[in-house]
Parts: C-alpha cells; sequence; structure tokens
C-alpha cells in the first residue's frame, strides 16, 4: 500500500464497513510506520478503536497498540482513545486491562494525633501530565477506581475535586509539573486528617499512579506538610521542635527513607542542612513569632543566612539595585545588616520566598497575618512506590509533631527523654535510640533503626552533616544551649 493511498483511506474512513477496514488498518499502521510516520499511524489506531463498536476488538487493539509498552505516551493514547466511550465501556476496559491489581484499604489510622492537619505532595516521572488530565475528564477517573473496586467513599473525595492547574487550593487535589517537564507530574492533597477516610483517599491517588507505571528516582520527592496551627500559638514547642531538629538533623536525613534506601542525591539541592542555622539561632539571641516582622527575622535565621549572597549572585530579577545590594552584602559581616539586605530584597523580589524554601525542613508558610497557624513542610523524603513507607513517614513527622507540643505543655516523662537526647557524650548509634525513644513507645522504633542501620555509613550523608557535631564521634566536646519549658 501506498502512503498516498493510507492516507486517502483514512481520511474517508467513515466510507469504511467494519470489517472492510478491518482487513486493511494493519498495512495502514505498516505503511505509516515504515515512511516514519509515527504519530500519525498512533492516531489512526486511535481513530480505528472510536469507529469499532465491539467492545472486544477495542481491547485487542489497545493491548497490542497501547499496552504492551506501557509508558507514558501509551497511557496518554489510551485515554485519547476511550475518551468518548460510555461509562459502562470504559468499566470494562479498565477490568480487563488492571485486573492483576488489587487496592487493599487502609484499615488503621496512625499513632499521630487525629486533629493534626496534614499535606502530601507527590512527585512522579514517566507518566505524561496530560495523559492523568484525559483520565480526570468526563467519568474516565470514576470507571478507573470502580474497575479497581476503590470504595465509593474513598472515590468520591477526588472525584470533581481535582484542578490541573498551578494554582493553591487546600480543599483540592492540585496537579502541576515539576521544572517544566510534562512527564514529571506531581500531586497535592486537600487537607487530611488522620482517619480511616483520608488515608485510603491519598491510598487510592498513589494506586492510580502506581498502576499507570508512573516511576520514582532521583528527582521525585515526597513531600509531608502539617498545620502549625497544632501548636495553638505556643513558641515553645517551635523552640522544642528546632532544638531536637537541630540535635537530630543527621539523623532525620538517614532514618528518612525506606530500608536500603539513600537519600537522593538532588537532595544536596532541594533539601538543604538547617542545624547550623539553627545553633547559630539558639547561640545568638532568641528569637520570638509575634508578628510579620518577627516571621521574616526567623525565616533569615533559620532558612537564609549564608545562602543570601548565592541569592544575590544569582536574582530573578535583573535590577541595578540587586548588584547595588551584593556590592553591600560581600563588605558587611554584621548579620543585622545582612537581614536588613534580606527584608529589603522581600519587598522587591516576589519569588524569594519560594526560593529559599529548599531546606530540610521548610517554614516559609508557617505564619500568616492572624499568626502561627500555616503550615511546616518537611522535604527530606524520597517518593516511593511502597505506600507503608509513606505512611510511616508520615507517622514519623506527626510524631515529632505531637511530642514538641506535649513537651512545650510540660510533659514530665517526656522532658526528661528530651533532656537525655541533648546528651553529647555518646555514639550515634546511641544518639539514635535516644531520639527514637524521645519520638516512639512501640515498635516503630524497630523500622526506624533497620532504615538507619542499612544506610549509616554511606558516602552521600556526608553532604547533610553541617554545622557542630551531634555525636561522641564526630566532636565530644560540643555544648548545646538548651530549650527549657518556660
Amino acid at each position: 500500500m501506498s502512503l498516498e493511498d493510507a492516507h486517502k483511506i483514512i481520511n474517508n474512513i467513515d466510507n469504511y464497513s467494519e470489517e472492510e477496514i478491518l482487513e486493511i488498518y494493519e498495512d495502514i499502521i505498516n505503511t505509516l510506520n515504515s515512511n516514519y510516520y509515527y504519530s500519525a499511524a498512533t492516531d489512526f489506531i486511535i481513530l480505528l478503536i472510536k469507529k469499532i463498536n465491539a467492545i472486544n476488538i477495542k481491547l485487542e487493539l489497545i493491548k497490542e497498540y497501547f499496552m504492551n509498552e506501557f509508558d507514558f505516551s501509551g497511557i496518554f493514547n489510551l485515554f485519547r482513545a476511550i475518551s468518548d466511550l460510555n461509562y459502562d465501556e470504559k468499566l470494562i476496559i479498565f477490568k480487563e486491562l488492571f485486573s492483576r491489581f488489587k487496592f487493599d484499604e487502609v484499615s488503621d489510622v496512625l499513632d499521630i494525633p487525629t486533629n493534626l492537619k496534614l499535606g502530601i505532595e507527590l512527585e512522579y516521572s514517566d507518566v505524561a501530565y496530560n495523559a492523568l488530565e484525559k483520565l480526570f475528564e468526563n467519568d474516565s477517573i470514576n470507571a478507573l477506581m470502580k474497575a479497581l473496586k476503590i470504595d465509593d467513599k474513598y472515590c468520591d473525595k477526588i472525584i470533581d475535586k481535582t484542578i490541573f492547574k498551578p494554582i493553591s487550593d487546600s480543599s483540592k487535589w492540585v496537579f502541576t509539573v515539576e521544572m517544566d517537564n510534562d512527564r514529571m507530574p506531581e500531586v497535592s492533597t486537600p487537607i487530611l486528617k488522620n482517619n480511616i477516610s483520608d488515608l485510603n483517599s491519598l491510598k487510592a491517588m498513589f494506586y492510580i499512579f502506581y498502576i499507570l507505571g508512573a516511576k520514582v528516582n532521583d528527582w521525585t520527592a515526597l513531600q509531608v506538610n502539617v498545620g502549625a496551627d497544632y501548636f495553638e500559638g505556643n513558641i515553645n514547642a517551635i523552640k522544642y521542635f528546632l532544638s531536637i531538629w537541630g540535635e537530630c538533623e543527621e539523623l532525620f536525613y538517614k532514618i528518612a527513607n525506606k530500608e536500603n534506601e539513600t537519600i537522593r542525591y538532588y537532595a544536596d539541592e532541594m533539601a538543604k542542612p538547617i542545624k547550623e542555622n539553627i545553633q547559630r539561632t539558639f547561640n545568638d539571641d532568641d528569637f520570638k513569632l509575634d508578628n510579620k516582622e518577627d516571621f521574616y527575622k526567623f525565616l533569615y535565621n533559620i532558612q537564609v543566612r549564608d545562602e543570601l549572597k548565592e541569592i544575590l549572585e544569582f536574582p530573578c530579577i535583573d535590577d541595578y539595585y540587586i548588584q547595588c545590594m551584593y556590592s553591600k552584602y560581600i563588605n558587611i559581616e554584621n548579620e543585622e545588616e545582612k537581614y536588613e539586605i534580606f527584608r529589603n530584597l522581600l519587598d522587591i523580589d516576589k519569588y524569594l520566598i519560594d526560593r529559599i524554601k529548599c531546606t530540610s525542613v521548610n517554614f516559609t508558610h508557617i505564619m500568616s497575618n492572624t499568626g502561627i497557624d500555616g503550615r511546616i513542610e518537611f522535604r527530606l523524603f524520597n517518593n516511593t512506590d511502597d505506600f507503608d513507607t509513606i505512611l510511616q513517614n508520615i507517622t514519623l513527622v506527626g510524631r515529632i509533631m505531637y511530642v514538641c507540643r506535649e513537651l512545650a505543655n510540660g510533659n514530665i516523662e517526656l522532658l526528661e527523654r528530651y533532656n537525655n537526647l541533648l546528651n553529647k557524650d555518646v555514639l550515634e548509634e546511641e544518639k539514635l535510640d535516644l531520639l527514637l525513644n524521645l519520638l516512639f513507645d512501640d515498635n516503630a522504633k524497630d523500622i526506624f533503626k533497620k532504615r538507619w542501620q542499612s544506610i549509616k555509613d554511606k558516602a552521600v550523608y556526608e553532604n547533610f552533616s553541617t554545622g557542630e557535631a551531634t555525636f561522641k564521634t564526630n566532636n565530644q566536646n560540643i555544648q548545646y544551649k538548651k530549650t527549657t519549658n518556660n
């Protein structure tokens, strides 16, 4: 068959019966592919699937051409092909394609406070953003979740509550792309709570990515956000948080990911250590968060400091004023003067807050005009294809929040464990045991201990051991200022 004949048949496909087109469709596809018209061949297969009425033939075509190599393009083309089908037909196709998958519900809540607000960000690769958008059009997502036997009460938390726009909406599942790469989608959850319904809606979204062949790699992260309003405005809870983080940041890096998995190397840029800044903040002065000016000073002390030079060297705006501030910066040593440069920069660079977020813990959204009622973002975690690991990481974050509030409220038993944690005359493993003893009372300790044991000597963690040493193996003579309950 000539290329001209192939195009003529495609352009007049409505003039052919199903029987006629099924007899010649392979010749048409071979002709298009042999002449390097790959995109046209794909478009023809989609057109053919739409034309054929028999659902079994549609399935055969889908399996042959879109499921053999189920990558990001195969997914996108699958959803293009079935977009015009009715709900029952989509359901039949999804049940056949994904029959090997089984959705197991989360059966228990996590050992964290039930009133703690949660927000999870899942990053993936090798699945097309526009394929996901196609899936959520019409009733395709409903049919897919029904085929997977996901309970309606969990589906309802996803269907019609999804946005494919780069906006902030804590009531929706928000899909965006990472680094302007439409093959690296990210989904941010609405505000979740520690209950069976919300945990299963999170698992349902995770499962959709899983069955569509989404991948995790060195570029994909799992971010866990928690509501700072859980601290009820108690500044001491934040002080305890910073004290524990500054004391054990290296350990948090090492227990952040599942057993035998090191932290992604890219975290050196996207989850930078703040331990040294925390220690300097406690040593230099106390802090408060009574107003926005306190908040900006807090951000500078904890997340900026030495990063300010890099910010001024590579500004998002090309301005002579920035150059002048850089010239001023390199000639001063006083932190107050450096802070003033940062404060002035905030007024002219609307992207600055977003540019300083890439730290192990991000506080850029902890405070609003009404007080400490925003969120704290934990950026240490790799994304994973194991949902139990996600639940364990949420538990780790939730226990940190719980313990810090209890310490601020004067829990005697936890205060004793906290003071033990500040002991410098210990080896790293002993420090870990003290940390886990502070955070957990159950066998969760074993999970995180095994994580540490499996990767404790990996060289990648040298990138994240900054600031004053906390273990006897590093330095036996460090004195660290304790945080006390007022």
